[in-house]
């Protein structure tokens, strides 16, 4: 059976609803074979991402998923933020001590 489902099953002359029929009722180990195969848009499993069979399933889990990641990147971003505000502060500060020091060198020469 794995000998009939396999890329060479799939020709550039199909329509796009002719070898998405194909790809339906394959496992994800199926697919990870086949993906292996494609060399390019001539052996291509699917033209369009909305062809892909899973493709209803992977927009749901993107938008379930992306108020967190939202939430994530925003967190990251004012960690980072608050990070370069210390350094930027811790910077002044000590620019401000090695100017004092120098110039008390030199008035002491």
């Amino acid at each position: 059976q794995d000998a009939q489902r396999n890329s060479s099953d799939f020709s550039f002359e199909e329509t796009p609803e002719q070898t998405s029929e194909k790809l339906k009722g394959r496992t994800v180990h199926e697919w990870s074979k086949m993906a292996r195969n494609i060399t390019g848009r001539a052996d291509a499993m699917y033209y369009e991402p909305s062809e892909n069979p899973f493709f209803k399933q992977i927009q749901n889990v993107h938008a379930k998923i992306a108020p967190l990641v939202k939430e994530y990147i925003r967190d990251n971003n004012k960690k980072l933020k608050k990070r370069w505000l210390e350094l930027s502060e811790e910077y002044v500060v000590r620019k401000q001590l090695y100017d004092k020091r120098k110039r008390r060198k030199g008035s002491t020469r």
